[in-house]
């Protein structure tokens, strides 16, 4: 069986997110986590470098994300860090439909440069677990 909760969305995001209960990716499916300035909006650039475990299960997540987006709607999943949604990254479903398989990803501009850092140090540690999930087609306004 696999509850989901709903968490409301951080700054700069809006409204409210439907997630699994069940992370997708945790901590230990991260080799690295490296944070810089983005060179075309100096916002902040946070890079995940996978494992080859979590690189799997990355492309797993991208992929069930892709196939289960209606066509035309934004296939979306949420990054979640103890219980608090930090980025809602979009899958381009049409260009991926099996999925992004990739040693590592990126998130831009996502939030503010000090709660970056914050999260950046939050990933290196590994004492709390990262959730990617998926998010759904509807999301309730608040």
């Amino acid at each position: 069986r696999d509850d989901g909760i709903v968490l409301r969305a951080e700054p700069p995001l809006q409204g409210f997110v439907a997630i699994r209960n069940r992370p997708s990716l945790r901590n230990e499916d991260i080799r690295e986590v490296t944070l810089e300035p983005d060179p075309q909006t100096g916002g902040p650039s946070i890079t995940l470098e996978f494992t080859s475990r979590g690189q799997r299960k990355f492309k797993a997540l991208t992929r069930q994300v892709a196939q289960e987006s209606e066509p035309g709607s934004p296939a979306r999943f949420a990054v979640a860090v103890d219980a608090e949604i930090v980025a809602v990254p979009e899958v381009d479903a049409a260009a991926n439909p099996k999925g992004l398989d990739s040693p590592a990803v990126t998130l831009v501009g996502a939030i503010p440069f000090e709660e970056a850092e914050l999260l950046t140090e939050l990933l290196q540690i590994g004492h709390l677990p990262i959730a990617l999930d998926l998010e759904p087609a509807e999301r309730p306004e608040g």
